[in-house]
């Protein structure tokens, strides 16, 4: 009885790694489409996932808000509400080498925030918040 609920068990984290990352995904496909970007700056999203950056250790679900984030920067409006909340010092956050341990899988975390930084770049105040706190030295 307890080899099949281990069993059972096994197969529902299978299904629960696969669905967290066709969320991922789907997140990504949602912040690239300027209507869902509209819906997700109503709700409030960019604070949601700089919340999210801020809480949690899973670089799957990092590299996917980096990457949502850097589509949602597209607007000029997000960008500011994005720096308003601190976004940029929490990017530069983790390109900390003491906060991770470098391994190859860190290579994506690396190329997501720098992807989010480039896009948030493209203000002019963004650009020189991030020079202030050295993050071109990063």
């Amino acid at each position: 009885m307890l080899a099949l609920r281990v069993q059972a068990w096994g197969r529902g984290a299978r299904v629960l790694r696969a669905l967290r990352a066709l969320l991922r995904q789907v997140l990504g496909v949602l912040a690239s489409q300027r209507p869902c970007r509209q819906e997700i700056k109503l709700a409030q999203g960019h604070s949601t996932f700089l919340s999210v950056l801020h809480h949690t250790d899973n670089l799957e679900l990092i590299n996917a808000l980096l990457f949502a984030t850097a589509k949602m920067a597209i607007d000029p409006e997000t960008v500011t509400e994005i720096t308003l909340l601190g976004g940029v010092p929490l990017l530069l956050s983790l390109l900390d080498p003491d906060k991770w341990r470098w391994e190859w899988a860190h290579a994506p975390l690396v190329a997501g925030v720098c992807t989010a930084l480039t896009q948030l770049a493209l203000d002019d105040e963004v650009n020189y918040q991030i020079r202030l706190s050295n993050g071109v030295y990063l």
